[in-house]
C-alpha cells in the first residue's frame, strides 16, 4: 500500500512538471514595420501611422515602438509627388503637407524611407464607387451575461451595383453627438470639500464628439450580385442605451481586388475561434515591400478608395423596452468661462455632413 502511495505522489509531481508554462524565449527582436494609410477622392490632410509590431513576449506592448525620423511621400502615375511631415511628438504619425484628393483612374504609390531602408507599395488605382441607396435598421435584444446594453439596432445598407465592372466594397462609419460641455472637471479648490462638485465648461463654439468604428471590417464583393441590388448589407450595430436619436455617417468605399483580399484575410483570421480546424495565425501580406529584400515582411496596407457617404438619424424610441440608467459625470456647477472646441480624432468643430438639430437640441 505504501509503495502505491509513493508511486502516486511521484506521478503527481511528474504531471505538474509537464504543465509548466512554455516560454520559447522569443523577445521580439525581429520587429516588423507596420503601415496604416489611406487616401480617398475627398480632399483632406492625409495621416499615415508608422509603427513596429510587438514582439512575441507578452511583456511588450501591442505596438510598443513608434517608427520616427522617416521620410514619407506619395506619388501618382503622372509623377506628382505629395510630401509628408512628421508629427513633432515622435509618435509615428506623419501628415501630408497639403490636402490630397485622389482622382478616379489615377494610380498612387506610397514610399517610406527609414533606418536606411526603403519600403514601396504597389501602385493602387482609384476605382469609382456606387452611392448608398438606403439605410435600414432592426432591433435585436442582446443575450449573454451582463451585455453592454439590453439591446441593439443592427444597421444595413442597400446599394445598386454597376454592371460594367467587378466591384469590391468596404463600409465604415462615425457617430457624432453635439456637445454641451467641452470640459467637465472637479471644481478647483472645492471649498475644502473632500469631493468637490463637477464643474461644466460650455463650448465656446459648436462642437461635436466623434466616435469612429474602430476595428470594423465590413466588406463585400459583387461576385453574386453584379449589376443587381446589394440588399441588407450588415455594417454594424448601435447600442440601445438611450432613446435619444443616434446620428451616424456611413462611408461606402471602393476597394481594389488586392485590398479586398487583404481585408478578407484579416477578417477571416481575426474571427478564428481557436478550434482545431482553424487555420493557424500567420503574418498577413499587405502591398508594401522592401525592394532590396523581398523576404522582409512588411505589415499593413496602403489603400486608395472612392467614398460615398450617407448621414442617418436612427430613431431609438421605436422600442419601449426599458434600457436602464447610464451613469454619466454630470456637472452640478457651471463656469463663467467657456472651453475651446479642440479639433482632434475624437472631437470636431466642423458641422457633420447632413446634421440638423432635433427636438429643440442646441
Amino acid at each position: 500500500m505504501k509503495s502505491k502511495i509513493v508511486l502516486f505522489i511521484a506521478l503527481f509531481f511528474a504531471i505538474l512538471s509537464c504543465v509548466d508554462p512554455y516560454d520559447p524565449g522569443l523577445v521580439g527582436k525581429d520587429k516588423k514595420i507596420v503601415v496604416d494609410c489611406q487616401i480617398t477622392d475627398r480632399p483632406d490632410f492625409i495621416k499615415l501611422q508608422l509603427t513596429y509590431s510587438a514582439g512575441y513576449n507578452s511583456k511588450e506592448g501591442v505596438f510598443d515602438t513608434f517608427a520616427f525620423n522617416g521620410n514619407v511621400t506619395i506619388r501618382d502615375d503622372k509623377g506628382k509627388v505629395f510630401d509628408f511631415q512628421e508629427d513633432e511628438r515622435k509618435t509615428g504619425l506623419y501628415v501630408s503637407t497639403v490636402p490630397i484628393k485622389a482622382e478616379v483612374g489615377r494610380a498612387y504609390t506610397l514610399q517610406i524611407k527609414i533606418n536606411g531602408k526603403t519600403y514601396t507599395s504597389t501602385a493602387e488605382k482609384l476605382l469609382p464607387v456606387a452611392d448608398i441607396t438606403r439605410i435600414t435598421s432592426k432591433y435585436e435584444k442582446n443575450t449573454g451575461i451582463k451585455p453592454p446594453a439590453i439591446g441593439r439596432f443592427d444597421l444595413f445598407v442597400d446599394t445598386k451595383d454597376p454592371a460594367e465592372r467587378t466591384d469590391f466594397y468596404r463600409w465604415t462609419w462615425k457617430h457624432y453627438d453635439r456637445l454641451t460641455y467641452c470640459k467637465v472637471a472637479r471644481q478647483a479648490g472645492g471649498g475644502g470639500e473632500a469631493n468637490p462638485p463637477f464643474e461644466g465648461f460650455f463650448c465656446c463654439s459648436p462642437c461635436w464628439s466623434v466616435e469612429p468604428c474602430i476595428g470594423c471590417i465590413y466588406i463585400a464583393s459583387d461576385a453574386f450580385a453584379n449589376g443587381s441590388l446589394i440588399a441588407r448589407q450588415s455594417i454594424g450595430s448601435v447600442p440601445y442605451d438611450s432613446r435619444d436619436p443616434y446620428y451616424i455617417v456611413i462611408e461606402q468605399q471602393s476597394l481594389s481586388r488586392d485590398a479586398y483580399t487583404y481585408w478578407k484575410t484579416v477578417k477571416d483570421q481575426s474571427s478564428n475561434s481557436g478550434g482545431i480546424f482553424d487555420a493557424p495565425p500567420t503574418f498577413i501580406k499587405g502591398n508594401m515591400t522592401n525592394p532590396t529584400d523581398k523576404n522582409e515582411i512588411v505589415l499593413g496596407f496602403f489603400s486608395v478608395s472612392s467614398v460615398a457617404t450617407k448621414a442617418f438619424y436612427l430613431d431609438r424610441s421605436q422600442t419601449f423596452e426599458p434600457f436602464g440608467t447610464v451613469q454619466v459625470r454630470a456637472p452640478t456647477v457651471f463656469s463663467a468661462n467657456c472651453e475651446v472646441c479642440r479639433e482632434g480624432p475624437l472631437r470636431t468643430n466642423i458641422k457633420p455632413e447632413g446634421w440638423f438639430d432635433l427636438g429643440g437640441r442646441l
